[in-house]
């Protein structure tokens, strides 16, 4: 059975189950922790710290805790921290356990996660025993108002945190992909309606050449190379090489035959001057 608020504010005041405390983090069946700090090893305390996904750390309360012979702690993250991506985990503190209360945080979502000193993040629930157990709480931890150092986690966690930093980065991949295959068809998509909208006006019209009509449709051929070129060298598709050299051919004979196309005409006027 949960202590609720009146009666832990009694138990608060009569047997000093919690000390350090702010009386409006009381509610209707617990107590709001205030984290106090964040450690990795003993002498290594922080008062913010930058969680990467897969990544934990363990967060040292502010409020001492001094349970009697009849009750026994749980602690639980707060609902807008598992929103958030965080998991929590800590032990069952038993009757008699004399400690600040520490639990450690893990970052389970995709994205860094900044936690700070003077906020919460989990709450304490007290929970009445229908008997007083023979032997109260006389464990290692027993005592514990600094922290004593966790087991090595980076090797345990290294591979893991490699695979998400893989995942994120072929996510950024993907996107920029996507955003470059996007591009390169409204480029062509352009690209063709400007190719059909120059034949139709010139099918209508009797004043150009065959010459340029071919200059400029081989003008538009050209920039639709050149851009969708430009487009896969500054955003690569996902697992994709760069792009042959020969493939810049295309454009660059398209301009060049559209140049002489355009200074064709002049140069047959002017020659047989030149030949005089």
């Amino acid at each position: 059975m949960l202590l609720v608020d009146h009666e832990l504010k009694e138990r608060i005041k009569n047997d000093g189950l919690l000390q350090d405390i702010q009386e409006n983090n009381i509610f209707n069946i617990g107590y709001d922790l205030i984290c106090d700090g964040f450690s990795r090893q003993p002498n290594d305390q922080s008062d913010f710290y930058k969680l990467l996904p897969g990544e934990s750390v363990f967060v040292r309360s502010k409020e001492t805790l001094q349970l009697p012979t009849d009750l026994c702690a749980h602690v639980s993250l707060r609902n807008s921290r598992i929103r958030q991506g965080l998991s929590l985990e800590a032990p069952v503190y038993q009757p008699g356990h004399k400690t600040r209360v520490f639990f450690r945080i893990t970052n389970i979502s995709t994205s860094e996660i900044t936690l700070y000193s003077g906020e919460g993040i989990a709450s304490i629930f007290f929970e009445l025993l229908h008997a007083q157990p023979d032997k109260p709480y006389n464990g290692t931890y027993q005592g514990e108002f600094d922290y004593t150092g966790m087991g090595q986690y980076a090797p345990q966690y290294a591979s893991q945190m490699k695979q998400v930093e893989d995942r994120l980065a072929d996510l950024k991949n993907m996107e920029k992909s996507v955003y470059g295959n996007v591009v390169t068809l409204m480029t062509i998509f352009i690209g063709i309606f400007s190719l059909v909208n120059l034949n139709l006006t010139a099918a209508h019209s009797a004043t150009w050449s065959m010459a340029e009509l071919l200059m400029y449709n081989l003008c538009i051929i050209a920039g639709i190379f050149t851009l969708a070129g430009l487009i896969r060298v500054l955003v690569p598709p996902l697992h994709h090489k760069s792009l042959p050299w020969w493939y810049w051919l295309a454009p660059v004979a398209c301009f060049g035959v559209s140049l002489l196309l355009a200074v064709l005409p002049q140069l047959i006027d002017v020659l047989p001057q030149i030949i005089k």
